[in-house]
């Protein structure tokens, strides 16, 4: 079968269709159809069970690292906080 959407073609504008370039109309509906092929890898991508799982993996990850302590306010504060001296 020919493919006559001249994927990831150089799209040479300007010129007359008789010296085997394309028109503005092709290059649209290519366009159109590049897009719509990588929605489609896209769509397939999203509902593959690996890529699924990965917010469940985060999640596990997350849980076996140990949680940092945190800082009180007061000495956040003071360490952002320039000193002043006179």
């Amino acid at each position: 079968m020919n493919d006559t959407r001249h994927k990831n073609g150089n799209w040479n504008l300007g010129a007359a269709n008789s010296e085997g370039r394309v028109t503005f109309d092709q290059i649209t509906v290519a366009v159109l159809m590049d897009i719509r092929d990588e929605l489609q890898k896209l769509n397939r991508l999203l509902h593959c069970p690996d890529f699924m799982a990965i917010p469940s993996k985060l999640d596990a990850i997350h849980k076996k690292i140990p949680a940092r302590k945190r800082r009180s306010r007061s000495a956040q504060h003071a360490k952002t906080t320039p000193e002043v001296t006179r």
